[in-house]
């Protein structure tokens, strides 16, 4: 506190805003924001005036806290998640070349094997072809 009540008597700061812990009498933390402005002139020392007020930020702070870890696991979970859909992807990319690649050759085997309508009409005069 007494550096802050310098930095604020040697130079022309306005205001400071810090937040620290703070150890109480039964050893409790508590997380503490501390606001202090100054008035006067910094090169006359007693004209200083230095007005502050203390906020007990404990609950603040430790709400803060959790939403930073549970932000952190969904960013971790969103990633994995990221990842298995681009895996998933990438194998049905596959599957879906192999099956389109098959029905091809299956085209390729039947246009071979099946004659054209015009021959089946030569020797089978009273048939059509669908």
């Amino acid at each position: 506190m007494e550096s802050v009540v310098k930095k604020i008597s040697t130079e022309t700061v306005a205001s400071v805003d810090r937040s620290f812990y703070l150890t109480t009498l039964k050893e409790q933390q508590k997380w503490v924001r501390s606001i202090l402005s100054s008035s006067g002139n910094p090169d006359e020392p007693e004209s200083l005036r230095v007005f502050g007020t203390m906020q007990i930020m404990t609950a603040q702070h430790k709400t803060e806290m959790a939403l930073r870890e549970l932000t952190e696991d969904l960013e971790q979970r969103v990633g994995e998640q990221t990842e298995e859909l681009l895996t998933t992807n990438g194998l049905l990319k596959t599957k879906n070349e192999e099956m389109t690649d098959s029905i091809n050759y299956a085209k390729l085997i039947q246009k071979a094997l099946i004659a054209k309508s015009k021959e089946y009409t030569r020797i089978f005069s009273k048939s059509f072809v669908l």
